[in-house]
């Protein structure tokens, strides 16, 4: 047995193969073969392991934190933890993927002590408090109450998001009270840090304390966009009366990525009077995107097909009845794409094929390496995307505003904001891109939370291979949770562009595309020429 199991591991550390027949040990009829090479000790792997950790490349830290894991032992378990502080993202996200796994209890506890949570590098913390939700594992309510830090926004934001996953799956322990006051002091503090006060509200409400209703109206009446976004989606999960209300309310905003973000409450709502306002939105609504999220919503609500006209919207609103509401199953299938705008309603024909469906849009382009490589016939990826570009930023309406982000290592903004597609802009936008050289490194995150934090984007298109390689993280399982956190209170919907990407990345792009609201798209550029001999 004790055989059987040690060359299981082997296996599964890619040393040795069950695949094929079962390897031949030497006996007396091998006539002269060659006797197979002895199974590695596992004590030498460890120690291998180790020296990868310390002296290898990137892409050998990242496999022997695999194998650590597979390996399973204490000691093991202690390097992974310490790779959370590698500088390569590869390798620390393929820690903090991983350490979910951990069943150590001494271990855990040190991870949530000074190996971890309280580490003095700020971005082993981080990470250490996003893979809490994630684990699956009872945390002490009191320590986490202690963690949080509002002067460490990050930190605390990742915390939140892993208190709320903790608290709605029963893994909280101790006394409950000191970290339900905590999070209700960040929720009442929205100027200093509107998005964690927003994640510290959502929180809180998960422990359902008697004044959570009373605390919520308070914050929606008190707070910045992002914390009365929190309570408005609060107060939808919960079935207040009053959301109708704050609904309405926040669809007459004037930013229109909370105006998009009470029209899809109105859609969970899901009554006559959400309807009406629903109605108002597709006819009135002075930004394409609000509209086409409004026809979303109507299209699911009712099952029908109609499109942006409202006039069919209106007869088969007259025709409902006072108290009426949408089934709970309502038909999905009535639209192609989330937020897809009518045929002939978009704002361009659109970038490599992807319609441009905003007004306030900023691109993305990732000039890591592969861009820049030879094509067959001539050319490069590069220069075929500027050709694109030419043709899509010409065709822009006039009220149209955007901005151009190519990153590589670090992200490099054309303009601080978003700014007028007028020929003037248009011709330097083509200009600047036609100069960028940039190499290296795809830091994708970096670049999408600097697009992200312009108050006037409402929507992202992401021109990549679907590979991020540089920056904090460049794992899309790593990315993808902390993309949907920062626009779930500051709606942003994400576009992207597939320059022969693989399969998997393709699916992992389309995933988090969609649940933004937007898509994502598959684009073949023919493959380099073969390097000269």
């Amino acid at each position: 047995m004790g055989n059987i199991l040690c060359l299981s591991f082997l296996a599964a550390c890619g040393w040795l193969s069950l695949s094929g027949p079962f390897p031949s040990w030497p006996c007396a009829s091998a006539q002269g073969k060659p006797a197979p090479a002895k199974p590695p000790d596992p004590r030498a792997l460890f120690e291998q392991l180790s020296k990868d950790l310390r002296t290898g490349r990137s892409e050998e830290r990242r496999e022997a934190v695999r194998k650590l894991v597979q390996l399973g032992t204490e000691q093991a378990w202690e390097l992974v933890i310490a790779s959370l502080a590698d500088p390569e993202s590869a390798v620390a996200d393929r820690a903090q993927l991983d350490l979910p796994l951990l069943g150590s209890e001494r271990l855990w506890r040190e991870l949530l002590g000074r190996q971890g949570l309280e580490s003095k590098a700020a971005r082993v913390r981080w990470r250490t408090a996003q893979l809490l939700g994630p684990a699956d594992r009872a945390v002490d309510a009191e320590l986490l109450a202690r963690a949080l830090d509002a002067k460490d926004g990050e930190f605390s934001r990742r915390l939140c998001t892993s208190i709320e996953v903790l608290a709605q799956n029963g893994l909280l322990r101790g006394k409950l009270d000191p970290l339900e006051r905590a999070l209700l002091a960040l929720a009442r503090s929205p100027g200093k840090d509107p998005a964690l006060a927003a994640s510290a509200l959502a929180a809180y409400a998960r422990f359902a304390p008697p004044e959570l209703e009373h605390e919520t109206s308070r914050a929606f009446e008190l707070g910045s966009a992002p914390v009365r976004l929190a309570a408005l989606e609060i107060g939808v999960r919960l079935c207040w009366a009053r959301s109708l209300d704050w609904s309405r309310r926040l669809a007459a905003e004037r930013d229109p990525c909370t105006r998009s973000a009470a029209v899809r409450a109105l859609g969970e709502i899901a009554s006559r009077p959400a309807v009406e306002i629903l109605l108002e939105r597709l006819e009135a609504d002075d930004s394409l995107w609000v509209r086409s999220a409004a026809l979303d919503q109507l299209q699911d609500l009712s099952g029908l097909k109609y499109r942006l006209d409202p006039r069919p919207w209106k007869d088969w609103l007259a025709n409902l009845a006072p108290d009426w509401r949408a089934p709970v199953s309502s038909p999905a299938a009535a639209r192609e794409a989330p937020q897809r705008a009518a045929p002939g309603a978009t704002t361009t024909g659109g970038l490599m094929g992807l319609s441009i469906d905003s007004e306030r849009v900023c691109f993305l382009f990732d000039l890591s390496g592969s861009m820049a490589q030879e094509l067959e016939g001539g050319g490069t990826p590069k220069s075929i995307v500027g050709e694109n570009l030419r043709s899509a930023l010409s065709s822009l309406h006039a009220n149209v505003h955007f901005n151009l982000i190519p990153f590589s290592s670090a992200p490099i903004p054309w303009k601080e904001r978003l700014v007028p597609a007028n020929s003037s802009h248009v011709k330097n936008a083509l200009e600047f891109f036609g100069s960028c050289q940039a190499g290296g490194r795809g830091n994708f995150y970096d670049a999408f939370t600097l697009a992200w934090s312009d108050p006037l984007t409402d929507r992202l298109i992401v021109l990549t291979d679907g590979v991020p390689t540089g920056g904090l993280h460049s794992d899309m399982d790593v990315i993808a949770p902390l993309v949907l956190a920062r626009t779930r209170f500051r709606p942003v919907v994400l576009d992207a562009v597939l320059v022969d990407a693989s399969p998997a990345s393709v699916r992992r792009w389309r995933a988090l595309a969609e649940k933004t609201g937007g898509r994502a798209i598959e684009v073949g550029i023919k493959k380099p020429s073969a390097p000269a001999r």
